[in-house]
């Protein structure tokens, strides 16, 4: 789950810092930098598609962005670099099997990974990564036992030759060392600090007297390097959602398997998507049901997945028990409501985070009203973090109205209101919420633009008259 981001010299970002809590919106006038905040983390997963740590495919789910690979195409103006900082926290059970859980438990206190700050900069030379994470472990020696947290730098340089070194003992007498390519390494009470850790660099033993077994050792070692990889597996739990109108066709080709690597419901294109969209539902008829229970309160439409003679399947809404039309002919709202949930509850796993644009397109202003409640519930109860880009004064009052009813904590709402930019550079203020759903110092951009449209009416009235 991604709790801060810090862009430097990033398109408009001159230097901008976003904490997130379980929903986040960013509010404000267009070409603000809200977008800009979201492009960083396409950038991030696009990075890893392009060093092979993710498949080719994972390419269609992102809107063309570039790769990175010009600096001066996201650099603030006249700079030749840029900075994105991400931290966050990454579940063990989002990267791990079972049985690699468990034996991380023999030397993890707690069941995640804090990736305590990754940041990426890009100049001339192309993308140069600096990792460090935080997993607490437990630390064996001859006083007692002690728990100790590590921090772990990935520093890619080669200045040292003879970097310095620890070694932390799990309680299963397992022992692995972490080189330091610079700085100093402080074991306290505490936690042991490594300045500059270099994963490829680790290297592991068993304490003198405990009985080796090399199938275990292989298994743990395996796990560490797992973990050490952590700020990826953060990257990997990014999802992106746009509005789109949904389905182009009555009938998709019917894949023959749900693993086929055209079935990606991350895609951004619309007909990868809308094919995904539609064989989803015939490799899990149970989805159908639950989809529908959570958008009706939004757009009533009931609807299934059948195959017909040609090999296609195709989604059709049902108007009565025996009559039903294709989903096609259906509006834009139960489109957008279709594939915007369908990556939120289907694909994403809890502690990941969605980030969505404008969600109230398409929808009538009861309906937006209706959508926060939805991502409310989403939030609490799937344990899933939601970012979202709005121009809707309905989504922002129904969050409110979700704190002041105690559906949702005052700490897990974040508002962001992007003023016009001053001189190219973006001006972000967070709003406080308090306990009664109400925002310090009132919403701005709503009810200036409310208070205009009425002044103009009077006007309008009074040249009448």
């Amino acid at each position: 789950m991604l709790r801060e981001i810090k862009l430097k010299n990033f398109k408009l970002h001159r230097d901008t810092k976003l904490e997130f809590g379980k929903i986040t919106l960013f509010i404000g006038p267009n070409n603000s930098g809200k977008s800009s905040a979201i492009h960083a983390m396409q950038l991030l997963k696009k990075e890893l598609v392009r060093q092979g740590r993710m498949a080719e495919s994972a390419k269609d789910m992102f809107i063309d962005i570039g790769d990175g690979s010009h600096a001066d195409n996201f650099a603030h103006r006249g700079e030749k670099s840029f900075e994105i900082e991400i931290s966050g926290t990454v579940p063990l059970k989002n990267f791990l099997s079972d049985s690699e859980i468990g034996i991380a438990k023999k030397f993890i206190v707690g069941g995640g990974v804090q990736v305590f700050s990754s940041t990426y900069t890009l100049n001339d030379k192309g993308f140069s990564p600096k990792h460090r994470i935080i997993f607490e472990v437990d630390y064996a020696e001859d006083i007692g036992h002690k728990k100790y947290r590590i921090y772990a730098n990935d520093y890619t340089g080669t200045e040292a030759n003879n970097p310095p070194k620890t070694t932390v003992i799990t309680e299963r007498g397992m022992s692995f060392e972490i080189f330091s390519k610079h700085g100093k390494i402080d074991i306290g009470p505490v936690r042991m600090e490594l300045k500059g850790m270099q994963p490829n660099s680790l290297r592991y033993s068993r304490l003198p007297g405990v009985k080796k077994d090399n199938e275990l050792l292989e298994q743990e070692y395996g796990v560490i390097y797992k973990i050490l990889s952590s700020p990826e597996h953060l990257i990997n739990s990014f999802h992106f959602v746009y509005p789109i109108r949904g389905l182009e066709w009555q009938g998709y080709d019917i894949e023959q398997n749900k693993e086929s690597s055209n079935l990606n419901l991350d895609n951004i294109s619309i007909e990868k998507r809308a094919k995904s969209v539609a064989n989803t539902f015939i490799f899990n008829r149970l989805l159908e049901d639950e989809i529908y229970e959570k958008m009706k309160e939004v757009v009533d439409v009931r609807f299934f997945a059948e195959m017909s003679t040609e090999k296609k399947v195709k989604l059709v809404s049902k108007i009565s028990k025996e009559a039903g039309i294709p989903f096609l002919f259906e509006g834009l709202g139960a489109h957008q409501m279709l594939f915007m949930l369908l990556p939120i509850v289907f694909v994403a796993k809890p502690n990941e985070t969605i980030f969505i644009e404008e969600p109230e397109n398409h929808l009538h202003p009861k309906a937006q009203y209706e959508l926060s409640k939805l991502f409310t519930e989403i939030a609490e109860k799937q344990q899933k973090q939601l970012v979202m880009t709005t121009h809707s004064e309905h989504i922002v009052f129904g969050f409110l109205n979700q704190v002041a009813k105690k559906k949702l904590k005052k700490d897990d709402l974040k508002i962001y209101y992007f003023r016009e930019p001053e001189e190219g550079e973006a001006k972000v203020k967070e709003l406080k919420v308090n306990e009664f759903g109400q925002v310090d110092g009132g919403l701005p951009g709503f009810f200036e633009t409310n208070l205009d449209a009425l002044i103009d009416s009077l006007k309008a009235l009074d040249d009448s008259n």
